[in-house]
C-alpha cells in the first residue's frame, strides 16, 4: 500500500504513515495474540547505537496546531491630536477638528493621544471664544463710533479701546 499524502510504500496495516504522519485510513486491529504482536515489533528495523551517539527514540506523530496569528501592534503615536494640539494654537477651527478626530482614532488606538486630544479641543474652543469676543467688541465699537466723520478713525478708535482692554 502506497501513503496517499507522501506517496512512500508503507505496510498494508498501518493506522498513520511512519513518513508523514497522515491517516491511511485503516482501522486498528485489535489482536489477542501476544506472538503477533512482537513478530509486528521484531519487524520494525533496529539500529546499533555507534561511538558516542545517543539513542533517539523516533517522536509519536502530533498534527500541526494552528495557532491564531495577531498583527504587531503599531507602536507610534496619534498623528492627529499631534497636529491638532498645534493647530490649536495658531487656526483654532482646524485645530478643533483635527483633535475631535484625534480622539475618535485614540481610542482605536487604545487610548494612544488621547490627552494631547482633549488638551487640543479645550485650547482650540478657548481661543474661538476669545476671538468671538474680539471680534464682538470691535464690531460694537464700530457701530457705536461710526457716527464720526471718517470710518478710518472709527476703525483707530476700536483697535485703542481693544488695546485698553488688554
Amino acid at each position: 500500500m502506497f501513503c496517499s499524502n507522501c506517496g512512500k510504500q508503507i505496510d498494508d496495516n498501518v493506522v498513520n504513515c511512519p513518513f508523514c504522519g497522515a491517516e491511511t485510513g485503516v482501522t486498528p486491529a485489535q489482536t489477542e495474540d501476544p506472538a503477533a504482536e512482537q513478530a509486528a515489533q521484531q519487524a520494525q528495523p533496529q539500529y546499533e547505537q555507534t561511538y558516542g551517539q545517543q539513542n533517539y527514540e523516533q517522536q509519536p506523530y502530533q498534527p500541526y496546531q494552528t495557532q491564531s496569528y495577531q498583527p504587531p501592534r503599531k507602536s507610534g503615536s496619534n498623528g492627529l491630536a499631534i497636529a491638532g494640539f498645534i493647530c490649536a494654537f495658531f487656526f483654532p477651527l482646524l485645530g478643533l477638528i483635527f483633535s475631535c478626530i484625534g480622539l475618535n482614532h485614540s481610542k482605536k488606538m487604545g487610548g494612544d493621544g488621547k490627552g494631547l486630544s482633549i488638551a487640543g479641543i479645550v485650547i482650540s474652543v478657548l481661543a474661538i471664544v476669545i476671538i468671538i469676543i474680539y471680534l464682538s467688541i470691535f464690531i460694537a465699537a464700530i457701530v457705536t463710533l461710526a457716527d464720526e466723520e471718517t470710518w478710518e478713525n472709527a476703525i483707530n478708535n476700536a483697535l485703542a479701546a481693544i488695546s485698553v482692554i488688554q
